[in-house]
C-alpha cells in the first residue's frame, strides 16, 4: 500500500482561491495494489529469495534482500505518474523489471571487482551466469556470448574454472537430448545443488 498527495494540493504558488498550497498539510489518500499486481510482487519475492541463496557463495546475498521493496516503491511512482488510483499489473511489472535489471548489474560489477586475481574474476563471473541460468545451464557458446572475459580466455583457463566450480560450487556438465532425438544433444554447465542425502554420503 502506498500513499500520495492529491494533485490539487501539491504545488508551489497561489492556489485556485488565492491561497498558497505549500503552507497547508497535504491530505493523504491510499493507493492499493490490484490483485494481479500483488501476485506479481509475491512471485518476485520468491525469486529474490532464490537469488539470495545463489549469491550466498559470494558472501553478498544481502544485496538482493530489499530489491522487492524497491520494486514496490517504484510501482507506486509509476502508477501515480500514470494518473491511476491503483497500482496495476503493468506498473508492477515495469518496476520489477527495472529493479531486477539494476540489482543484477550492480551485483555482476561487484562480483567482478572483489576477485583478487584474473582467474578468480573469471570463476566468479562464470558462476554468476550459470546460477542465473537455473537448471537450463549454459553451453560454451552461450557463456562466450554473455561474458567477454570468458570469450577471451584460452581453453586451459576455461577448463580450470570448470574444474574448480565443479568441486566448490556443485556445478557439472549435463547433457540434454534433443526433443526430436535426431539433433545434437545440448551440453550445458549447470548448477545442481547437492541433496541432503548426497551431503551425508
Amino acid at each position: 500500500m502506498g500513499k500520495k498527495s492529491p494533485t490539487n494540493q501539491f504545488f508551489f504558488g497561489p492556489g485556485p482561491h488565492g491561497e498558497a498550497a505549500y503552507d497547508k498539510r497535504p491530505e493523504l489518500i491510499q493507493i492499493e495494489f490490484t490483485e494481479a499486481a500483488r501476485q506479481l510482487c509475491e512471485e518476485f519475492e520468491r525469486f529474490c529469495h532464490t537469488r539470495q541463496d545463489q549469491l550466498e557463495v559470494f558472501g553478498i546475498s544481502e544485496m538482493f534482500s530489499r530489491v522487492r521493496e524497491v520494486a514496490m516503491r517504484l510501482s507506486l511512482i509509476v502508477a501515480v505518474s500514470d494518473g491511476k488510483d491503483a497500482i496495476e499489473a503493468s506498473h508492477a511489472q515495469w518496476a520489477i523489471d527495472f529493479a531486477q535489471y539494476w540489482a543484477d548489474r550492480a551485483i555482476s560489477e561487484l562480483i567482478a571487482k572483489i576477485a583478487d586475481t584474473p582467474f578468480a574474476a573469471l570463476r566468479n563471473e562464470v558462476a554468476e551466469h550459470v546460477m542465473k541460468a537455473g537448471l537450463r545451464g549454459l553451453t560454451h557458446a552461450e557463456l562466450a556470448r554473455k561474458s567477454a572475459r570468458f570469450k577471451g580466455a584460452d581453453m586451459k583457463l576455461r577448463n580450470s574454472v570448470f574444474e574448480v566450480l565443479t568441486v566448490d560450487q556443485d556445478m557439472r556438465w549435463v547433457t540434454y537430448p534433443s526433443r526430436s532425438g535426431r539433433a545434437r544433444p545440448r551440453i550445458a554447465f549447470v548448477h545442481v545443488p547437492k541433496t541432503g542425502d548426497e551431503d551425508d554420503s
